[in-house]
């Protein structure tokens, strides 16, 4: 069985940006091993996230694959692990989310 892919988009916050890049750097290098530990743990086998700059503000496009993406954050919320405690005060200063996204609908996917 392959992995099911998630999607979805959330703002930063005015004057977040510099936190966001700093924690995305700090996943990169100095948490990298929680990072990875934290995803395996949570059924994530991968994890993309992207700046989308636009004339309405700042937001972070981001990409799970795994088991049951659409349900990571609901589980990364109720985790007791360190890391994933510090992940989620993260999104919540920087994206102002204290639990999971508002669902996405697909509305095109043809090839």
């Amino acid at each position: 069985m392959s992995d099911e892919h998630y999607e979805f988009v959330v703002p930063i916050l005015p004057g977040q940006l510099e936190a966001w890049k700093n924690m995305i750097n700090e996943m990169k290098t100095t948490r990298k091993k929680e990072y990875q530990s934290s995803r395996k743990r949570l059924g994530i086998t991968r994890e993309r996230a992207w700046l989308q700059r636009t004339p309405m503000g700042d937001f972070t496009v981001v990409h799970l694959e795994g088991k049951e993406p659409s349900k990571m954050l609901q589980r990364l919320i109720a985790s007791k692990d360190p890391f994933d405690q510090w992940f989620s005060k993260q999104i919540t200063m920087i994206h102002g989310m204290s639990g999971p996204p508002p669902g996405n609908e697909l509305h095109l996917d043809i090839l």
